[in-house]
Parts: C-alpha cells; sequence; structure tokens
C-alpha cells in the first residue's frame, strides 16, 4: 500500500521552499538604485510681500554623496552640506545669513520624475519652523554654460568633440571642436523643452558634414542624439557628454 506522505518528497519540498523563501528575502532586501537628483531645481515662495525666485544646482557623486550650491536673491552661490540620496530621498542643509542672524535651512523631499515633494526646516535662533518645497527641475541656457566634452560611439571609432558655451551681456554663443579639422561657432544655440539644441556645419576634405544636436542636459552630464548629414550619408547618433566645470 502506497504511504500518503513519503518523507524524501517532504523533505525536497521544505528545501525546495526553503530556498524560494530566501531568493525571496534577498530580493527584497536589494536596495534599489538612487535616483540621480542632478540639475537644476527651481521654486518660489513669498517673503515680506515679495516673491522669491530661488534655485539649485545638485550633482551625483561617489556613494551616493550630492553636493551643488543653492542661489537665492542676493545671487550669491552658497555650497550644500551634508547632501545625499537614499532611494528617492533626497536631503541636505544649507547655513546662510540674514541680516547678521545665522539661519540653517534642513531640506528633506521625495523626488518624482523632475518635482520634489518635500519642506524645508527653518532654524534662526530658538524659533523652527517647516515649510513646504515643492522645486521643479528644468533647464535655461543660463544652466549650460560652461566647457561640454561630447562621446560619440560610431561603428569604426570614438569621436570626443567639444562645445564651449560663453554668455557676452545678454547672449550666448557657443564654439564646437572637433579634432582639428573642425572649429566652427554653432547656430541656432538655444534650450527648448528642456534640452540643449545647437547646429553646426563644416567641411572637411572636400565633405560636408552638418549636424543638429538635441540632448538632455542634468547638472554637469548630457545625453541626447545627433541629426547628421556626411556628404550624400544621413542619419542620427546617439551621444553623451560631460562639462568640466560647473560654470560659476
Amino acid at each position: 500500500m502506497r504511504r500518503l506522505f513519503d518523507s524524501s518528497v517532504i523533505l525536497s519540498t521544505i528545501i525546495a521552499a526553503f530556498f524560494c523563501c530566501a531568493a525571496s528575502g534577498t530580493q527584497a532586501f536589494e536596495k534599489a538604485a538612487p535616483v540621480d537628483p542632478s540639475g537644476t531645481w527651481r521654486w518660489e515662495y513669498e517673503l515680506g510681500g515679495e516673491i522669491m525666485k530661488d534655485s539649485l544646482l545638485l550633482n551625483l557623486g561617489p556613494d551616493n554623496k550630492v553636493v551643488g550650491n543653492y542661489k537665492g536673491r542676493s545671487d550669491k552661490l552658497v555650497e550644500i552640506q551634508d547632501g545625499k540620496i537614499e532611494g528617492d530621498k533626497l536631503s541636505f542643509n544649507l547655513g546662510l545669513d540674514f541680516q547678521g542672524t545665522p539661519i540653517k535651512l534642513e531640506f528633506t523631499g521625495k523626488i518624482r520624475g523632475d518635482a520634489i515633494d518635500g519642506n524645508v526646516v527653518v532654524v534662526a535662533g530658538d524659533t523652527t519652523r517647516d515649510y513646504p518645497w515643492a522645486p521643479l527641475r528644468s533647464v535655461m541656457m543660463e544652466d549650460v554654460v560652461g566647457d561640454w566634452q561630447f562621446r560619440i560611439e560610431t561603428d569604426s571609432n570614438t569621436l570626443e568633440p567639444s562645445l564651449k558655451i560663453t554668455k557676452e551681456g545678454d547672449k550666448y554663443q557657443g564654439r564646437y571642436t572637433s579634432g582639428q579639422q573642425i572649429d566652427v561657432d554653432v547656430t541656432s544655440l538655444k534650450v527648448e523643452g528642456n534640452n540643449l539644441m545647437f547646429s553646426i556645419s563644416a567641411e572637411v576634405e572636400g565633405t560636408k558634414i552638418k549636424g543638429d544636436y538635441k540632448g538632455r542636459p542634468y547638472g554637469d552630464k548630457i545625453k541626447g542624439s545627433i541629426a547628421y548629414e556626411l556628404g550624400d550619408n544621413t542619419g542620427t547618433i546617439d551621444f553623451t557628454g560631460t562639462r568640466k566645470a560647473t560654470a560659476k
């Protein structure tokens, strides 16, 4: 007569269940990759009957350390302190001086795409107050000034052109260099829909080259695509880039 419960079957079932639970537990305890907060964040608030417009430039460094600078009504850059990102939670502190009174601001918030839902604790002497903080990440021309190094992977080699964006008065200009053969001013330089856009045109050894760049900057990083014309060949290709030094 066949036994209803076979000991070997029971043992193998228990072992399988154990490893299944262990695997599930491992996945549950794995930390999700942190959200990259890099970019320029802007927000508005009322102070003394006046609308203030503040901004914050952030970049993600090693070990999930967040670095950046805050700019308020004085246009003076203030370096953030203790910046970090854990999952989608951003936190950092600021030390300011308001009319001779030292003030500490403690920012925390959850990143949702290009928005942050958070709050700021303001500590001034013995007074502590909480305020909502809801900045939005956006790109303006002032955010892209500086020296950019691009990287383009082709089937045969890797190209590393550079773009230098400067501001003179109210106008922005760009100079594009690739190797020793291309060194030209860019045209149609602008930011539109949070994308940096510009065009280059040159001739190398009788071959006409044209490229229309479009990429989304996030702080000192950029990623996008190029619609190109190389003689009679046309197409699109991806590019990445980094800014050598954040514009001050």
